[in-house]
């Protein structure tokens, strides 16, 4: 599962944007940085991972705030508690 690292996925946001928007795309550098800190004028890459990590938790969140919109606060409350455990065994698991 290495290539869910490897590969910064912000560079087809900004081919996007830049084809249909023409903005173009601020000079930044994904390379690993040896040092284990995020420098000064870059950022963090999107890669694989946080997309996941992302997506998990907002499917999440929309699906306990569609149950709470339902009046459904015990049916929230377990699924927030279910996806917990979840996360919990995964940071176990690793």
């Amino acid at each position: 599962m290495a290539w869910l690292f490897d590969v910064d996925y912000l560079d087809y946001v900004w081919n996007f944007l830049h084809k249909f928007t023409r903005i173009h795309r601020p000079h930044y550098t994904t390379d690993e940085d040896n040092w284990g800190h995020i420098p000064a004028r870059g950022h963090v890459p999107m890669t694989g991972y946080h997309l996941i990590i992302t997506s998990i938790v907002f499917i999440v969140g929309m699906f306990k705030s569609a149950l709470l919109y339902a009046n459904l606060q015990t049916e929230a409350t377990t699924a927030e508690c279910v996806f917990g455990a979840f996360v919990a065994a995964g940071c176990v698991a690793n």
